[in-house]
């Protein structure tokens, strides 16, 4: 990151916002809620704050909450986003549509981090491993197609804390996304990046 011809790719990640399953505590991966009132209030508040800002390229999941939100925020930017089913979150498996009943600890968390890179944690969801090379795939065909470039991406919490943890170098780490949080990072074509955000990580 310190060659100073190196192009760099400066990247706006965005969480989708507030959705009514979230509310309800209901656990999503690739199956949909709409943004709740709630929800349809933060990505306002948040096309908003990008409002006016020049980006080359938009991105987003092709989740319903995602687009729903990235679709409040292009009205702001003035781009339509193009769906990328690289971003879409982590599947879930037998647990999605299922009520959100277990919260691990970091240590319960870690082991299923390191169980799940090999073999899916739950029954007919993704390998932590598949998730991250899809995730990472995506982020580099973008990098690739928009060097030194400003592009913007709507995407998930699962998502943004592969991209993240990618960044910081630590694999094991819960970076705290909020609904409709904005996290803005740079990478160059080499896989090398940094968060230029202050993100808040739980552990």
């Amino acid at each position: 990151m310190n060659n100073p011809t190196e192009k760099i790719t400066k990247l706006t990640l965005v969480r989708h916002g507030t959705t009514e399953w979230m509310e309800q505590g209901i656990t999503h991966g690739h199956l949909d809620a709409p943004l709740s009132k709630r929800g349809l209030g933060e990505a306002q508040a948040t096309a908003d704050l990008l409002r006016g800002r020049p980006y080359d390229a938009f991105y987003c999941s092709p989740s319903g909450r995602a687009m729903q939100t990235a679709q409040i925020i292009g009205a702001s930017v003035q781009l339509q986003p193009t769906p990328l089913n690289g971003l879409m979150e982590h599947h879930f498996g037998v647990l999605e549509g299922q009520p959100i009943l277990w919260t691990p600890n970091r240590a319960q968390l870690r082991k299923e981090l390191i169980l799940g890179w090999f073999v899916p944690v739950w029954k007919g969801g993704e390998s932590f491993s598949v998730m991250y090379r899809r995730v990472r795939g995506a982020l580099a065909q973008v990098v690739r197609q928009h060097s030194g470039g400003k592009v913007l991406l709507v995407s998930h919490h699962g998502v943004i804390n592969v991209i993240l943890r990618t960044i910081s170098k630590r694999p094991f780490s819960l970076f705290k996304i909020p609904p409709a949080g904005v996290v803005e990072i740079e990478m160059d074509g080499k896989g090398g990046g940094a968060i230029l955000s202050d993100v808040k990580i739980a552990f």
